[in-house]
């Protein structure tokens, strides 16, 4: 700082003020050499900003063409990215914080400001500034290679995905075809590697939705809630052969708002959660209660062990395993199934007791709609 030639621009419509502020800054000991401007009014320091580059603004809110925050946010629409100091005769603190929120770096009372104040307030106004502009040139570039990283594991994702498809598919027309020639053993086999098939191709697609779930905007639907229940039962068969689990729930459901699928997602979290963990053959109930406030809860109870309270606590977030000594994983499936739901508008909690199973709940703003329910 103290070898840049600083380029400061003062507006103040009392001369005197002006010459009593020059004198305060010359010399500096925090700037070689400084090239004062003096405008009296805001037109004049408008007309000399837009053909001048200047390092920061001292400004007081009382001039002859215009007087407080309106001045300061006349200004700003022409020297947005210029710190700005305020130096003023008025002490009105609701000012000093409007100043502050529209961006003033700093608000100096005349009369009460040394002359090694007013050169610490130039100069730490400057460096927040640069420090602002490098953070916000940061954030853009990170901003960037998210969105590339983004559309890289888009692309890479959707390639295993279509090499995966064959795999099943060829798997299971093996498996249809030939069970009889190729005798149990090859059979089991077979099965078990349509099963981790199916498992990769969840794994891919909730990577993919977490990727959207944070970038994307939501548009909110009328969901039907049957057919999304009976694609997140189609997904989750070879679980339901694997544990023999039974699933109860209502002919018909609420019409609820939300993305569709998304939606799916979660039913697909919580019944495959509930095969998982629920009691040995596990036994869900799918249902839904009509809340007030215009939500609708969703459910998934099973009849496992239950929770502690102290696992309940550690639900919805990332890299949580429920119950480690049963299944292995990472967690990332309830951590997905909250984000999903708050950017619907709703929330996600669990009703649990040791012994007693659990009851895994999401909420959904009820449709705008005359529909009747699906």
């Amino acid at each position: 700082m103290a070898n840049h030639r600083l380029k400061l621009l003062l507006i103040d419509g009392n001369p005197d003020d002006a010459r009593i502020i020059r004198q305060m800054l010359l010399p500096s000991r925090l700037f070689e050499s400084i090239d004062f401007t003096h405008c009296s009014n805001l037109a004049a320091a408008q007309e000399h900003l837009l053909t001048n580059m200047v390092d920061v603004i001292l400004l007081d809110l009382t001039l002859p063409d215009s007087h407080g925050i309106r001045t300061l946010k006349s200004l700003r629409h022409i020297a947005f990215q210029v710190p700005i100091v305020l130096l003023t005769g008025e002490q009105n603190e609701p000012q000093a914080v409007e100043a502050m929120q529209i961006g003033v770096q700093d608000y100096l009372i005349k009369g009460k400001t040394s002359s090694g104040l007013l050169q610490r307030a130039v100069r730490n106004a400057i460096e927040r500034q640069r420090l602002m502009a490098e953070l916000a040139n940061k954030a853009a570039e990170l901003e960037q290679m998210n969105r590339e990283l983004d559309d890289f594991s888009h692309t890479m994702a959707h390639q295993i995905q279509g090499l995966l498809s064959q795999m099943i598919g060829y798997t299971g027309v093996i498996e249809m075809n030939y069970r009889n020639e190729l005798g149990p053993e090859i059979h089991s086999l077979l099965r078990r590697i349509l099963q981790s098939g199916h498992k990769m191709n969840n794994v891919i697609s909730e990577v993919m939705l977490l990727a959207s779930v944070r970038s994307g905007e939501v548009v909110q639907l009328p969901l039907d809630m049957k057919r999304l229940v009976a694609e997140a039962r189609k997904r989750v068969r070879f679980r339901m052969e694997e544990y023999q689990g039974e699933i109860h729930m209502p002919d018909s459901w609420p019409l609820a708002a939300g993305y569709p699928s998304w939606i799916e997602e979660v039913w697909v979290n919580y019944i495959s959660n509930g095969l998982k963990y629920g009691g040995s053959p596990p036994k869900l109930i799918l249902g839904f209660d009509r809340l007030q406030e215009s939500m609708i809860r969703f459910w998934v109870k099973d009849n496992g062990n239950g929770l502690s309270t102290e696992d309940q606590r550690k639900l919805f977030t990332p890299h949580t395993r429920l119950r480690q000594t049963k299944a292995q994983g990472k967690g990332l499936g309830l951590s997905i199934v909250r984000r999903i739901v708050e950017k619907c508008g709703g929330q996600v909690g669990v009703f649990s007791q040791l012994g007693e199973g659990s009851t895994f709940w999401f909420t959904l703003p009820k449709a705008v709609s005359d529909m009747p329910d699906c």
